[in-house]
């Protein structure tokens, strides 16, 4: 898809999604964008007219390339999106419009059908078992980094590696994502339920993401994992004994913070990010921590009551 799209002069591509559909290729572009040589990405995950707008300014009709992202293909805001610029293209586009659009969703829904009978370019359909918030290593994530070009070999082997130290044969001492799954939920259940988040300027990004997999996975029947990130830091002796602080470290700007949270009594943990292509390897990682903490606290991790 890449190649095709590159050789046709396609420069830009625009996704239109919601929530799960568009956090995770955000993610990546924030993190991964200046290292990449692909195609220029930007998303609109908004019904803001001006947002809107702005965009519409940017898009370039004959060189841009839309993703419309909906696991269920019923997302009012996306099939809202995706129907105004497929109008506004129509006069610049002419006979070619249905090659400058692409769908991601999950099989048998209404916009793949839709895809399909229009002749899109292409209609990627995604494991219907997973849901949105952990959908970032299937189509829904991996399509828009391909079009970055993200380097997919590598970026699913870092993922594979982490999911190997994962694996429910690895002993527990060795396996990162249980380790950190039981200090999530050991420490919610004795109180210290506000996750915070801290990272090193480079991977400031990776909090929204976090943000939606954490209070949509945990967050129902009353309880709950409440997550902080991009919160401004204050002197260590202001914070309650209500959080876990998680310290993702890449320069090490905040190594003496994190001395300093422990040396006052708060729960401070850092995980290594050695380099930023270890993003894939994040995402699996955090997908099965809050899985296990979820267990621990006594909710399903899947569900999602509210939605339904």
């Amino acid at each position: 898809l890449f190649d095709d799209c590159r050789s046709e002069g396609y420069e830009k591509v625009l996704l239109l999604g919601m929530g799960g559909s568009s956090l995770a290729p955000e993610t990546i572009s924030l993190i991964l964008g200046d290292r990449l040589n692909g195609m220029e990405l930007k998303i609109l995950d908004s019904t803001i007219p001006e947002q809107i707008r702005t965009i519409e300014d940017w898009v370039e009709f004959e060189k841009t390339l839309f993703i419309v992202a909906s696991k269920s293909g019923t997302t009012t805001e996306t099939l809202s999106l995706y129907q105004y610029f497929w109008a506004k293209s129509e006069e610049a586009l002419g006979d070619k419009r249905p090659l400058h659009f692409v769908i991601v969703t999950d099989p048998g829904s209404n916009l793949a059908k839709l895809g399909q009978s229009s002749g899109f370019r292409a209609v990627f359909t995604a494991n219907p078992n997973v849901g949105g918030r952990y959908s970032a290593l299937t189509h829904f994530g991996l399509v828009p980094a391909a079009l970055m070009g993200v380097n997919l070999d590598d970026f699913l082997n870092r993922a594979i590696k982490m999911a190997q130290k994962c694996d429910a044969q690895t002993q527990l001492e060795l396996n990162l994502g249980a380790l950190l799954g039981i200090i999530m939920g050991l420490s919610a259940s004795n109180g210290k339920d506000k996750l915070t988040l801290m990272t090193d300027p480079q991977l400031k990004p990776f909090g929204a993401w976090l943000e939606q997999l954490v209070a949509e996975s945990s967050g129902k029947q009353g309880r709950g994992i409440v997550p902080v990130a991009q919160e401004p830091l204050v002197d260590v002796k202001n914070y309650g004994l209500d959080r876990l602080f998680v310290y993702l470290r890449k320069s090490g700007d905040h190594d003496q913070f994190v001395d300093a949270l422990s040396d006052n009594g708060h729960a401070a943990i850092t995980l290594e990010v050695a380099d930023l292509g270890d993003l894939s390897a994040q995402f699996y990682l955090w997908e099965v921590g809050i899985a296990v903490a979820c267990g621990i606290i006594g909710v399903n991790a899947f569900n999602q009551p509210d939605v339904q």
